[in-house]
């Protein structure tokens, strides 16, 4: 794993916004749900958000419980404004996430960043997968590398 995330301050945020959104924390399991269906009959049946546990060792986070915190705000994303998980439903959570990072942190140039970071995480790794068939190994490196062309 990479020493240092992308970027401190996009950590930090996450971080933020996760614990105002679970408060009293998320669970973290293999078994957590793969579909929206699955995840919106989770929440109502415990009231809690659970996500899964596995892809975190190259990420942009550097830290595997920001990865997992990221995670659970992006399918808070998806809850609340009712996105499936397609293409469409992955834009439409990240919108909302960048619409978070704007409202909490301004159009500040570290803000706008952290909106692009957003971008090529969730979107730029969606395109990805769709050519690939798989999402990227090494998240960090695909991240830094869609940043430099954006």
């Amino acid at each position: 794993m990479q020493a240092l995330p992308l970027d401190r301050g996009f950590n930090v945020a996450v971080n933020h916004i996760a614990s105002r959104l679970f408060p009293r924390g998320f669970d973290v399991a293999a078994d957590a749900p793969e579909t929206f269906e699955a995840l919106k009959a989770h929440v109502a049946e415990t009231r809690r958000m659970k996500v899964w546990n596995g892809a975190s060792e190259r990420t942009i986070f550097a830290d595997p419980e920001t990865n997992y915190a990221f995670r659970a705000w992006h399918d808070w994303c998806h809850l609340a404004g009712g996105f499936e998980f397609t293409p469409e439903g992955e834009a439409a959570a990240v919108a909302l996430q960048q619409e978070h990072i704007r409202t909490l942190y301004g159009e500040t140039e570290q803000a706008k960043y952290w909106v692009r970071i957003l971008d090529a995480e969730v979107n730029g790794q969606l395109q990805y997968a769709a050519e690939h068939g798989d999402f990227p190994a090494d998240q960090f490196s695909f991240v830094k590398e869609y940043l430099s062309q954006a």
